[in-house]
């Protein structure tokens, strides 16, 4: 018999991509670098060298790998995961979910 069945609780699909982005955090008024580890209409994960605390505001440019346009949404901070030192990967919930990844994810497919 296997272990207990995890059970996916996310309610759109996700579509794994990796891509540059800069985020700006409105609670150090700073800029950073990421990379884009995931998306779907309502969130995104990314992996950073800043440790995010949940409840961040963060204002987020995808910098498409086609011709450069960057991607503009926002959203907030829902959990933060170190993977090694000066590494952390952030979930980010969307607001107003206004990211539509299907079209993001096949430009990013086409330039490879």
């Amino acid at each position: 018999m296997s272990g207990p069945e995890v059970r996916e609780r996310r309610r759109v699909p996700r579509f794994s991509v990796s891509i540059p982005l800069t985020y700006y955090n409105f609670n150090s008024q700073k800029s950073n670098q990421g990379k884009l580890h995931n998306l779907s209409a309502q969130g995104i994960g990314f992996v950073t060298d800043e440790e995010l605390a949940p409840g961040t505001y963060l204002e987020i440019w995808l910098e498409m790998p086609d011709n450069g346009e960057q991607i503009y949404t926002k959203g907030k901070v829902v959990w933060t995961k170190q993977l090694e030192t000066n590494q952390y990967r952030v979930g980010i919930n969307l607001e107003g979910f206004n990211l539509k990844p299907i079209p993001i994810v096949l430009r990013i497919i086409q330039v490879k």
